[in-house]
């Protein structure tokens, strides 16, 4: 296998294992219900005392926070809550990904062909 072939799955592996680092999971400061009922979010994280749960597509039932994808359980009472968390685009795990590809990347090819690196 020719150095360019090693290139394309190194670079592959690199972008899946980073593919997390672009979003994070953040507290929501409003209620529960507040948060649902205005966002309407596709996934939360939904802590109970140490324990962590997604629901996909949540909905408010009355008094429950209820997952509304069929086959997925998931009813919470809006009592048990102690806090709510929703994903978000990081620009500061963004930068750092994309510099943890491209920097190691450029160094290697510098590496390998020496005359053709700008540096």
């Amino acid at each position: 296998m020719t150095k360019t072939l090693l290139y394309r799955p190194v670079a592959a592996l690199m972008f899946v294992l980073h593919l997390g680092a672009c979003s994070t999971w953040r507290p929501v400061t409003v209620s529960p219900r507040q948060f649902i009922e205005e966002e309407q979010p596709d996934r939360i994280r939904v802590w109970q005392d140490a324990r962590a749960t997604e629901l996909r597509d949540p909905r408010i039932d009355g008094d429950t926070l209820t997952s509304m994808v069929p086959n997925e359980r998931g009813k919470i009472a809006l009592t048990d809550i102690t806090l709510i968390e929703v994903r978000r685009f990081s620009y500061g795990r963004t930068l750092f990904l994309g510099l943890g590809v491209a920097v190691p990347l450029f160094v290697a090819f510098c590496f390998d062909y020496p005359a053709s690196c700008p540096l």
